[in-house]
């Protein structure tokens, strides 16, 4: 309001030194360099230049006025120009808006009024008058801002108003997929009647039309006629058809593909499920194009496992099934997402390398990226310690396990152990002892296969070498080995009397 009030003061006072009206008085200068203007009185100036006159037309303002002129610029409207003057009022009457004569026969709210220098105008009045509002079967909002079963409301207009000068209040109604166009006088008017006026107690009907709703096809990954054409735009009224069809299907930028429909999502899981010259659109939509494989490309690749389990050291073989079998080219390219877990060869033999979970590929190599994929997870044994009466056995065997537990032998995963290696870990029983012994070192197990002993294959030894098993031994006659990696369990044994004699093997990192 300031702000207005001094464009209004900078606007009267600079019309009335221009022409004249005031003369421009000499700046004082003071011993303290303060700098003083006479008074200006500007009660009387009459503002020049991009002024409009207001006038009642038989209401007036609250200091009485009647008439009054006020300056604006371009960018206001009728309406802002008038909150810096204030609200007329005539008794009981209700303001319709405003016109360019008394008679009120243009008149239109105040701001729809675009105000022309030196015009005149004139407040239009009329008394208030109750009109029932129709929605026209569109439901009415209730007070919550939820539909009701209620289709009218009764509203104060004024009298001799504009049907179009409430055309705000449609609101209320909202039907679906439905624009609001007008008030009209009867129920089945098609056009609203925009300029008729309101009378007491009549009823005006909504006009409605159905929504027009923009669809877009999307070549998704092809073209429309041009390459650089991947997209093409047409729509439709709710309820009918396309009213343009693109001159032919999209081409794929792929080869090998040719087009199948059109789908609601990129990726062409939900099908349209009709003609695109069937489709009538309920909201604005994207559609996309989906494509096939003509024969000669791959199309699907099927794998024998989708998911598999493989020991370190171990390796075996996935087997890929192309589809069609009329596909010009059906070889593959076959990968692993990590090589130090495990491999995979040209023809899908995978091998374990050490532990964890890698994804194996097979792509086409025709160019159609076709590709399918099995989950590996890459294991290594338990080597399982197991005990009874002071003798110690390890081995990999569940089934040696499972036998010696019905026997009275307790057990526990004492290390890890490849599938597959290049080292064994051989076990020598002692015919003499009945004892058994680990070792890696192939001579000293020959040896005492040639005294007679008990020799043969515990396991494999991890080739990494570092996790050392180290043996630790007790007895003079009869020799029992114990195996550990731990060095807490070496140093209390030893306290206990045990000799370690050193790395018997290398376990598998865990």
């Amino acid at each position: 309001m300031a702000k207005k009030f001094r464009k209004l003061m900078a606007v009267l006072l600079g019309a009335a030194v221009l022409a004249g009206s005031v003369p421009a008085a000499p700046l004082v200068a003071f011993a303290d360099n303060e700098i003083e203007t006479p008074e200006i009185v500007i009660a009387d100036i009459e503002p020049v230049g991009n002024v409009v006159t207001l006038d009642g037309n038989g209401g007036k303002l609250e200091d009485g006025r009647t008439v009054v002129t006020v300056p604006f610029t371009e960018d206001d409207v009728l309406g802002t120009v008038i909150e810096d003057v204030g609200i007329f009022e005539n008794g009981d009457l209700w303001k319709i808006g405003w016109a360019t004569s008394p008679d009120g026969a243009d008149a239109e709210s105040a701001y729809s009024i675009h105000p022309v220098a030196g015009q005149t105008y004139y407040a239009i009045w009329g008394r208030p008058v109750e009109v029932t509002f129709d929605g026209n079967g569109a439901p009415l909002y209730d007070e919550i801002g939820e539909f009701s079963e209620e289709t009218s409301f009764v509203q104060t207009v004024v009298e001799g108003s504009k049907l179009r000068m409430y055309n705000s209040l449609s609101w209320k109604f909202d039907p679906p997929h439905k624009n609001f166009v007008g008030w009209a006088l009867t129920e089945d008017a098609t056009e609203p009647d925009d300029d008729a006026v309101f009378t007491e107690g009549m009823t005006v009907y909504a006009v409605w039309e159905y929504r027009h709703y923009t669809v877009v096809l999307d070549a998704n990954g092809g073209y429309f006629g041009d390459k650089s054409v991947t997209t093409f735009e047409t729509g439709a009224e709710y309820g009918k058809t396309l009213e343009k069809l693109p001159s032919a299907n999209p081409t794929s930028n792929k080869k090998g593909q040719v087009f199948k429909g059109w789908y609601y999502d990129q990726f062409c899981k939900k099908p349209i499920g009709m003609e695109l010259s069937e489709f009538s659109p309920r909201e604005w939509t994207k559609l996309f194009a989906g494509y096939k494989s003509d024969g000669t490309m791959v199309s699907k690749i099927t794998l024998s496992k989708k998911s598999a389990t493989i020991l370190v050291g171990k390796s075996g073989t996935l087997t890929a099934t192309v589809t069609p079998k009329t596909a010009l080219n059906k070889e593959l390219t076959w990968t692993s997402s990590n090589k130090n877990i495990a491999t995979v060869s040209a023809k899908g033999v995978v091998k374990g390398i050490a532990p964890g979970t890698v994804t194996i590929t097979a792509k086409a190599k025709d160019g159609s990226c076709v590709k399918a994929t099995c989950k590996l997870t890459v294991n290594v044994k338990y080597v399982y310690e197991c005990s009874k009466s002071g003798v110690y056995r390890y081995t990999t065997d569940t089934s040696v396990v499972k036998k010696l537990r019905s026997s009275g032998w307790s057990y526990r995963k004492a290390f890890r152990a490849p599938g597959l290696s290049s080292q064994k870990v051989y076990y020598i029983y002692n015919k003499t002892t009945k004892r058994y012994r680990y070792t890696n070192n192939l001579t000293y197990a020959k040896k005492m296969k040639a005294a007679g002993h008990k020799v043969g294959t515990a396991f494999y030894q991890a080739t990494s070498r570092t996790v050392p098993v180290y043996e630790l031994s007790k007895g003079s006659k009869r020799v029992t080995y114990y195996y550990t990696t731990s060095a807490k369990v070496r140093k209390q044994m030893q306290a206990e009397g045990w000799k370690e004699t050193g790395i018997a093997w290398y376990a598998q990192p865990k």
